[in-house]
């Protein structure tokens, strides 16, 4: 999955790539066409930063794995379509400047995802 977002402060503009590699292991349960699952899993995000400013900003890239919990629901429409959507809580594990660490701040990421897809 790759993420991009933009921050712009006064006069500056920070561009943040996200770039993940997950592996989930999940139960699934089948009620009819109805499929519910909750899983574990682990991965890492590649976060790649550029910054446009007046002064001097070097690029940076770090480098973050992560553990995750997430549930999902899809749902078999016929013909082999289907709609499904996942939910996960991630803890990304951050080296942090001495300054930022000092806060003790932990983050909890949610991500919701939703699917519409086709067998063939």
């Amino acid at each position: 999955m790759a993420t991009q977002w933009y921050t712009r402060r006064q006069s500056s503009f920070l561009t943040t790539n996200e770039y993940d590699l997950e592996l989930r292991v999940a139960r699934t349960w089948d009620i009819a066409s109805l499929a519910l699952d909750a899983g574990l899993g682990a991965g890492a995000a590649l976060f790649t930063q550029r910054f446009a400013t007046r002064g001097r900003a070097a690029p940076r890239t770090s480098l973050s794995p992560y553990i995750l919990i997430g549930v999902g629901a899809s749902l078999t429409l016929g013909a082999g379509y289907a709609v499904g959507v996942d939910l996960s809580g991630e803890t990304h594990l951050l080296r942090m400047e001495p300054a930022e660490a000092a806060r003790g701040i932990g983050e909890l990421a949610l991500r919701a995802s939703a699917a519409f897809t086709k067998a063939f």
